[in-house]
């Protein structure tokens, strides 16, 4: 028998690899069919996008915050996969006390590569896994390759009206630190700081980055940053959000995304 730790701190159990598998984390979902897992998937929340092809005909069983209890009893998973931030902590002892449940929150590159080694030996695909976080391992040594030691002075919003940001205490900080892309308030307090352009202007940024989740940052929000940029060069850039917030096989790609599309594009 299997015994893991998952990142609630419970122990969870494995006879034999789970069969009817409920994801309610997308990056998750993308995942399993990344290690060619995807047949045991059963259901997908509505936010589960990816890959596209695949997960558009499976059951959906709500969303992270509002679940459909009575579509995930009709599916009769063996396991439910849920995440301790996005599921509310009422909805994750319901799945725990029907079902075979997984919590995950991982907050660093480390901790998205020790989760697919779990992966791996839940599912017994270790030698599949294994690729995947190798390559998340090697992210650091990628980046000095490519930019040297360079750093860059970096704010990451997640919100507009009102600006939010994310501080030490979070997945996407790890993903811009090991590029080389320091947090400007990753100090402050607040996991995701309100933040005004006063601010923004005072930490004297070399970037700014704008992803496409959770707000969806377009090309028309650039130009509220004309002014912050007279001051000093600061490059401001719409970023696939996926890449910096999706823990799984997705970071393993992270790195040639952001060295491609992120790094090179600024002015150092």
């Amino acid at each position: 028998m299997l015994r893991l730790k998952d990142d609630a701190g419970r122990t969870v159990e494995f006879t034999d690899p789970p069969r009817r598998v409920i994801s309610f984390v997308p990056s998750i979902t993308e995942s399993l069919f990344d290690l060619g897992l995807g047949e045991r998937v059963v259901g997908v929340t509505r936010f589960c996008t990816r890959p596209a092809d695949k997960v558009a005909a499976l059951p959906r069983v709500g969303g992270q915050k509002d679940p459909d209890f009575n579509s995930v009893e009709r599916l009769e998973p063996d396991l439910v996969i849920v995440n301790r931030e996005e599921n509310k902590p009422e909805h994750i002892l319901e799945f725990s006390r029907r079902y075979r449940t997984w919590v995950t929150y991982p907050r660093s590159l480390a901790d998205a590569a020790a989760l697919l080694d779990q992966l791996g030996r839940v599912f017994e695909v270790e030698e599949r896994t294994a690729a995947y976080s190798q390559s998340i391992a090697s992210a650091a040594a990628r980046r000095r390759c490519t930019h040297g030691d360079s750093q860059w002075r970096t704010v990451y919003l997640i919100w507009r009206n009102p600006w939010m940001t994310i501080n030490a205490d979070t997945f996407i900080h790890d993903i811009l630190h090991v590029h080389g892309m320091e947090n400007l308030f990753g100090s402050w307090p607040d996991r995701y700081p309100v933040v005004t352009m006063d601010d923004m202007a005072a930490a004297s940024p070399d970037l700014i980055l704008l992803p496409d989740e959770p707000y969806r940052f377009r090309q028309e929000h650039l130009k509220e940053f004309a002014g912050l940029q007279e001051d000093r060069r600061v490059d401001v850039l719409l970023v696939d959000g996926s890449y910096f917030c999706w823990y799984g096989t997705r970071t393993a790609r992270a790195s040639r995304y952001i060295l491609d599309h992120v790094l090179t594009k600024t002015c150092r």
